[in-house]
Parts: structure tokens; sequence; C-alpha cells
């Protein structure tokens, strides 16, 4: 009686354990040391359109396309020697369709610790597969649309504005200011453009650098020496901590938000550069310029806004995105001059 129990008792947990494997979303699997079939759940072999029978000791790599078996071979050998792999293969379905599957397999022992075989789950991944030759397709049509931008514009507004100098060498004329505004203005548009097509969010490797070094670097690269605007640093050099970030696009934040104060505020705008690192690592710019309204504060970040006539509508969002993409935070807000206030929270600060 007490072996009958203890029968009934295995059944029951092995009808259990199987009715868990069948309802899984995922495949799952057993095979041998030699890559047989040993145990599959329901998933496993309604997508192969084998019987539980059919499948018993299939070898594993048959299961797949050919040209996709010396991959799933070699992560086989691979979770056997190491312990564990990871793959993605298109399944072959009993229709002849390929569905791509992530596939991992560990190595299974007996309680002696030697080797039974592998144990593994395989995760339809067709959204994911789908999404990524999506995004593909859209990188490509950026190439695309950079190299246009880049080709068809660039080299036209170069020849106008070649021809302005020339004209603006014999004669004079505030319609040709005009004109000498409005090429700067898209030239910046296509700048900015194909630093949104090639650019977008990649970052390269993060390194040490100085707030207010950058900051003059990007200033002497915007301003006009001619006009009256004046950038100060409100903090001693020695004091100023480094901060982890691109160096480039780092910079590039930085010409873009002191080309958008000038923009707004004015030739002769005065703007100071700070940092916060006593409670919060964070820097700010600011200005004495007419500042933003407060309804127009998160306005300003979205592509295509601008106050401005000679502004692009593009400049704050890049900044935005290179501040998302170092994983910081920027807010717009009043100055202490009665202007605007940019805020960047989140830096990472070299010790």
């Amino acid at each position: 009686m007490h072996s009958l129990k203890i029968r009934d008792e295995l059944r029951t947990e092995r009808s259990f354990i199987n009715q868990a494997l069948d309802s899984l979303a995922d495949i799952f699997y057993v095979i041998d040391s030699a890559g047989n079939v040993q145990r599959c759940n329901e998933q496993f072999a309604t997508l192969a359109g084998y019987t539980d029978e059919q499948l018993a000791n299939l070898d594993a790599v048959s299961l797949f396309p050919d040209d996709e078996q010396d991959a799933v071979a070699g992560a086989i050998e691979e979770a056997l020697s190491t312990g564990h792999s990871t793959i993605e293969a298109e399944f072959r379905t009993t229709e002849g369709k390929r569905v791509p599957h992530e596939f991992t397999a560990d190595r299974l022992t007996d309680q002696n610790g030697d080797l039974i075989g592998l144990v593994g789950t395989g995760r339809n991944i067709s959204e994911r597969t789908r999404r990524e030759r999506e995004l593909q397709d859209q990188k490509e049509q950026l190439e695309q649309f950079a190299a246009t931008v880049s080709h068809d514009l660039r080299n036209p507004l170069t020849v106008i504005q070649g021809r302005l100098e020339l004209v603006q060498a014999e004669h004079s004329s505030d319609h040709l200011a005009v004109i000498e505004t409005a090429t700067a203005r898209m030239e910046r548009i296509v700048e900015d453009l194909l630093w949104l097509a090639r650019e977008q969010q990649e970052i390269g490797s993060l390194e040490p650098v100085s707030i207010d070094a950058t900051a003059e670097a990007a200033w002497n690269l915007v301003s006009d020496p001619a006009d009256e605007a004046e950038l100060y640093c409100d903090y001693e050099a020695e004091t100023q901590p480094l901060v982890k970030a691109d160096t480039d696009q780092f910079r590039h934040l930085l010409e873009n938000l002191f080309r958008n104060t000038i923009d707004h505020a004015g030739l002769d705008v005065t703007v100071v550069v700070g940092g916060i690192f006593e409670d919060t690592n964070a820097f700010y710019i600011e200005d004495d310029g007419p500042g933003i309204p407060v309804e127009d504060r998160e306005k300003v970040f979205e592509a295509g806004y601008s106050t401005s006539e000679s502004g692009t509508g593009l400049g704050l969002n890049i900044v935005k995105r290179v501040a998302d993409a170092h994983g910081w935070d920027i807010r717009a807000t009043e100055s202490s001059m009665g202007g605007t206030r940019f805020e960047i929270t989140g830096l990472e600060v070299v010790e």
C-alpha cells in the first residue's frame, strides 16, 4: 500500500509538472549529450509539427533550416563545454515557416554531477525582430535623408553665400544683410537636421570634462567678438569638479544653448554658467534676456518650437536629446537676472 501511495504521488507530481510546462508560451526542451530530444513541452511539439513519439530521440539540429544548423550545433557544444549558451535562430515549423526564437541552454547533471545533457527554453522573438528591421529601415532612410540634405542643400547654399560675398564687396544694401541672415539660418537648419539624422542619441565614450572650459570653447564658436554678448563663469576653476560626458556631444549641447540665448535675448545678452554641486550634481546657464513664459517652458524642447525669426526650432530639441542620452534631466525656469535659466541635473562627477 505504501508503494502504491508513493507511485500515485509521483504520478500526480509528474502530471502537475507536465501541465505547468505545457502551459508555457515558450518552448521547453531537454536533450541528451548527443543532441537528441529527450523531453519537450506541448509548445515545442506543436511548433515543430511532430508527435511526442516522433520527437523522441530526434536530432534537435534537424529541426532547424540547413543554413542555421551549424550555428545551432555550435551552441549545443558551447553549452555542453561551458555550461551555458544563448543563440538566436529560426525554428522550422511543419509548414516550412521560419520562426525566429532566442534559445538558451544550460548543462544538466544528475545527483552525482555526471552530465546528462542540456535543458533550455526558446522564446519567440518575431515581434522584436520585426521592430529591429523597422528600426534598421528607418536608420537607412535617415542616412539617405542626411545624404540628400548634405548634397542637395549644402551645395546650393554654398553657392549663394559665395555670390553674396562678391555682391557685398561691390554694393551695400539692407537687402543684402537680410539675405545674409537668411542664409546663415538656413545653414544652421541644415546642420541641425544633419545632426538629428546622423547622430540621434548615440553617445560615445564618457570622459572627464570641465564645464567652464567646454562652455568657453562653445561660446567662442557661436558668439561674434564684435557683439556685446558676454559669458561669465560663476565659480573658481579650482573648485569645479569634472563631470563625465561625451566631449563632442556636450560641446554641441552648449553651442545650441548659447545660440538659443543669443537668438532670443539679443546680441548684448549676458550669460552666466555655474555649477550646483553641494546638494545635487548639476550646472546651469542663465541670461538677462526676456525669459520664457511659464506656460511655454516645457514646449521649448519640442522640435520645431521657436519664438524667434532667426531660430531653427531644433536647437533646444537637440539639447534635450543629448541630455537624455547622457541620463541627465533639463528644465527651463527663471534666472536670477529675470531672464531664462536652464538647469541640467543628474551629472556624474569625477571623484
